[in-house]
């Protein structure tokens, strides 16, 4: 298996159809938009939900660390935690809880984030 040169960012390449994609480090909270709950966002490339913050929050924090060094590993853990890979596109905002946004599709195409997963404010564009 091929290791990547740098271990903040982990290509993924999944199983299933999912896209190739990578883990971005995470901006400051405090200068991110404030959502409308049905508002519809646009998401950042590269980006995850999950259905528990807890399991967002470590899902990042272990990507921080480098923790991932295969794709596999970050595969697993998504599988593991109910977290999704999220590509650009447009998805809607179910609740807001401070640095953090619960979206939905709103085509009901992704049946994994129902009602919604969480993801953090910093991801998604108005």
């Amino acid at each position: 298996m091929r290791r990547d040169p740098t271990p903040k960012l982990v290509r993924y390449l999944s199983f299933g159809g999912y896209v190739a994609m990578l883990l971005m480090p995470i901006q400051a909270a405090g200068q991110q938009p404030n959502f409308q709950i049905k508002a519809d966002v646009r998401v950042r490339e590269d980006s995850f939900a999950c259905k528990e913050i807890s399991d967002l929050d470590r899902l990042l924090q272990i990507n921080q660390r480098g923790g991932f060094t295969s794709g596999t590993q970050l595969y697993v853990y998504l599988q593991r935690h109910n977290c999704i890979g999220l590509t650009e596109g447009r998805a809607r905002v179910y609740a807001n809880k401070g640095q953090y946004v619960c979206i939905y599709d709103p085509k009901n195409k992704n049946k994994a984030i129902k009602p919604c997963a969480w993801t953090r404010r910093e991801m998604l564009l108005k």
